[in-house]
């Protein structure tokens, strides 16, 4: 009996087999990594007539309290001066026309020293108190808000940086 003898240099393999591969190939081959964006934050010191700076309870930490902050919207374009006017309408129950004082920009880096954020700072004196408030308002000395933004860096150097530290 005569047989055709096998091309050579080519591979024998079922379909099943082939499919396997290629998932192995898919798996093996890695994936090119994202850029993570660089987070855009805003945060606000507000001050009433009497002196006494805005503080809100935190959200993660139980009996915390913070400066009022958040991002900013990349997808929309929104500017820092419109996220802090946002964020002071959403998470404080604060209106205002117009923000005081941009007190800066800081950035915030990894354990690696690369930038991961930045945080544009505002002053706002004397707001428009609205009925509702997502979250808890509590006003406080400026000595008070410094201590309960000791952990909280950008927080803590913005409140040096302002016009209400003198």
């Amino acid at each position: 009996m005569l047989t055709s003898p096998r091309p050579t240099g080519f591979p024998i393999t079922s379909p099943a087999q082939q499919q396997q591969q290629q998932q192995q190939q898919q798996v093996e081959t890695p994936k090119p990594k994202k850029k993570k964006t660089l987070r855009q934050a805003v945060g606000i010191i507000v001050c009433d007539h009497q002196g006494r700076i805005l503080l809100l309870s935190s959200r993660k930490r139980e009996g915390a309290l913070v400066l009022p902050r958040g991002d900013r919207n990349e997808e929309t374009q929104e500017s820092h001066d419109a996220a802090a006017i946002r964020i002071l309408r959403e998470e404080a129950g604060i209106h205002v026309d117009k923000l005081s004082r941009r007190l800066g920009t800081y950035t915030e880096g990894n354990k690696r020293g690369k930038i991961v954020a930045h945080h544009t700072m505002y002053e706002v004196r004397d707001p428009k108190i609205l009925k509702a408030a997502e979250r808890e308002r509590v006003w406080v000395t400026f000595d008070r808000a410094l201590a309960a933004t000791l952990d909280r860096p950008m927080s803590h150097l913005a409140l040096k940086n302002s016009s209400f530290a003198s």
